[in-house]
């Protein structure tokens, strides 16, 4: 899934680049990856 390009979250990486948060995002159904992206979207706004 392709994520929102208004979006510009950065996620912490592991030394060998990987991003567990937006692994365990990708695995998440695809209305509720919408609603936690609008959420970090609205904290990010604050």
């Amino acid at each position: 899934m392709q994520r929102p390009t208004e979006c510009a979250n950065k996620f912490y990486l592991e030394d060998d680049g990987t991003s567990p948060v937006e692994e365990f995002l990708d695995t998440l159904d695809l209305k509720t990856r919408a609603r936690v992206y609008w959420s970090i979207e609205q904290l990010r706004l604050r």
